[in-house]
């Protein structure tokens, strides 16, 4: 794999042309099939790791859900 293919993962992601709303906390009901998807992704590692790098807040991202509170910044199984 050369330099652009791995800068390039959320190509082979597996919500790759999904609706992104799936992961986003306006749509809470579809949450749980955006976390089985993203259980069975080849890239979930990648996903997490870039979500928490930007400290994505309020969605799911790598099968966790991610929140940024006045506690701190967490992920959420």
């Amino acid at each position: 794999m050369n330099v652009n293919d791995s800068d390039r993962w959320w190509q082979q992601a597996a919500c790759a042309g999904r609706n992104p709303t799936w992961w986003s906390s306006d749509d809470r009901p579809m949450w749980q099939n955006a976390v089985r998807l993203c259980l069975s992704c080849p890239v979930r590692d990648n996903c997490l790791d870039e979500a928490v790098r930007q400290r994505d807040n309020g969605v799911i991202r790598g099968g966790m859900l991610l929140v940024d509170t006045s506690r701190g910044y967490s992920m959420v199984p």
